[in-house]
């Protein structure tokens, strides 16, 4: 194995390891006060930061790998193309939801930044190397929307987890009034999917990305510091459900 491939391996997780420990000195000097109350919290780290930043950061360390394979990556821009498109996304939501945050999710999102620029500097170079090889470009693109295509289904749920976690609001919850509807209709989700088992998949994958959407909607309304969330369990169920209504039947050997 080349030093080459090596550090294409492991530059990531070390990467990630140096981010955990900037994490947790920062962490160190600044923890979760409970005496600032209001504007006065601002700039400071918030209760569970800690564990938030580095569940969210291997949840997108797993996806990283997980779409560029580094260890079989041979000027595959198609990879570096589509985490490219994932981690812009996510970025711009945890850039967004980072005002008034601490230093942990600040340090989160400075690693989201060196990730994606690393990504657009991998997809150019991959891109670059794959003309001068005299690939046929639309083989190649056609190869990577079908890449796309799997690896999305192997990522929505992991994003969606994460992004409901970045998601979660101060006290008090959302009136039940909105938040009892928005329920029903992700644990409802199953059986449209299953009423729509005779069409094509593509209105029951609507269906899955509609509950999904749906959900992160609901999950915005659930503040941090609720601790029995006995609602996750019908929810999960549902998802569960539903997921393997619309994929039923793929030949997940192939993926």
């Amino acid at each position: 194995m080349t030093i080459a491939r090596r550090v294409a391996i492991l530059g990531p997780a070390i990467l990630w390891l140096l981010l955990l420990a900037l994490m947790i000195q920062d962490w160190v000097a600044d923890p979760y006060n409970p005496g600032l109350r209001s504007t006065a919290a601002y700039g400071h780290n918030q209760e569970g930061a800690l564990f938030q930043g580095v569940l969210l950061s291997t949840l997108e360390l797993a996806v990283l790998y997980v779409n560029l394979r580094p260890w079989s990556f041979r000027a595959s821009w198609g990879r570096a193309l589509i985490a490219l498109l994932l981690f812009l996304l996510w970025t711009g939501v945890s850039g967004m939801a980072v005002m008034h945050s601490g230093g942990v999710f600040v340090l989160h999102v400075f690693w989201l930044l060196v990730v994606s620029f690393s990504l657009i500097a991998v997809a150019l170079a991959s891109g670059l190397q794959a003309l001068l090889r005299g690939n046929d470009a639309a083989a190649a693109l056609a190869s990577s929307l079908e890449a796309m295509k799997r690896q999305s289904c192997r990522a929505t749920l992991v994003l969606a987890g994460a992004l409901a976690l970045a998601c979660a609001r101060e006290a008090p919850d959302r009136a039940n009034t909105i938040q009892v509807p928005l329920l029903l209709l992700v644990i409802a989700a199953p059986a449209l999917s299953h009423v729509l088992r005779q069409r094509a998949r593509t209105f029951r994958v609507l269906v899955l990305v509609a509950q999904l959407g749906i959900y992160l909607i609901y999950e915005t309304g659930v503040s941090s510091s609720t601790n029995m969330r006995v609602d996750l369990l019908p929810i999960l169920a549902a998802i569960f459900l539903n997921a393997r209504l619309v994929f039923r039947g793929i030949d997940w050997t192939s993926l």
